[in-house]
């Protein structure tokens, strides 16, 4: 891990946030807690070009960390309905916004599946090879909403939202 600043780790994107960004930050930010280095900070900065994301310490980083490396081997194995922002998007509206399941789902499935303006990340080559036929009741069955709120939920009870 870089830019570990004696009070921080520091990220930062020249960019509006993705989603991606605050999990990759999220990671980093697990390890460093869970290392618990003397002299290592257990807090976390992440600068981008519209919003700012501060974590501090993080008592359960191993129990999260085993967590999301089970996800990442079950998803080495087969095909697991996880998309970086549209599962960011459902589990946001639920936790954040206080949506109801089926408007969060709804509003993930538009994400998802884009518009004639804005591409979605089905258009995505790779994954609209897996999940290009997939409707929202598709992905309701295949846990979609119980796996976002799974990985993104401590992200989203951690990270807090700042301005510079």
């Amino acid at each position: 891990i870089d830019n570990i600043r004696q009070e921080q780790l520091l990220r930062y994107r020249f960019a509006k946030c993705r989603a991606a960004d605050r999990l990759n930050i999220w990671i980093e930010h697990l390890f460093l807690n869970a290392a618990e280095i003397n002299n290592y900070p257990c807090r976390s900065l992440l600068i981008c070009e519209d919003k700012s994301w501060i974590m501090g310490r993080v008592e359960k980083s191993t129990e999260y960390m085993e967590k999301l490396l089970n996800f990442y081997l079950k998803g080495i194995n087969e095909l697991i309905t996880f998309f970086s922002e549209s599962s960011f998007e459902y589990a946001s509206n639920v936790l954040k916004e206080k949506k109801t399941h089926d408007d969060a789902l709804t509003t993930a499935y538009d994400k998802l599946k884009g518009s004639p303006f804005k591409r979605g990340e089905r258009d995505d080559a790779y994954l609209n090879r897996c999940f290009g036929g997939h409707t929202r009741e598709d992905l309701e069955k295949a846990g979609f909403a119980a796996l976002s709120l799974e990985i993104y939920g401590p992200l989203i009870e951690h990270q807090e939202e700042f301005e510079l």
